[in-house]
């Protein structure tokens, strides 16, 4: 049986206050990030961005990769987005079917 969530019941999180003592936090996932804050400073985070324009997993990486590279990734992150291009190139343009 699926159960249907409030918008204040999407994710929950527990974790230490510098203190010792934990904090419990509960929002919409697309409030969030995990793992830095290199996304949270964009007007439009690169999953939104993909989801409403219908991005497959490919170009929606490729645009990860572009938007952050100058915050986290640098060179890196703008060789994984070519790679992901790519790979979009050999899947969708040059593949022999």
């Amino acid at each position: 049986m699926e159960t249907t969530r409030k918008p204040s019941e999407y994710l929950t999180i527990h974790s230490p206050a510098p203190d010792g003592t934990e904090i419990k936090v509960s929002a919409k996932p697309s409030d969030l990030q995990v793992g830095g804050t290199h996304y949270k400073i964009f007007r439009i985070q690169p999953a939104k961005y993909a989801v409403e324009n219908e991005l497959g997993f490919l170009e929606g990486n490729a645009i990860k990769y572009i938007t952050r590279h100058h915050l986290k990734g640098g060179e890196e992150d703008i060789h994984k987005a070519i790679h992901c291009l790519n790979l979009i190139l050999e899947y969708k343009y040059r593949s022999s079917k």
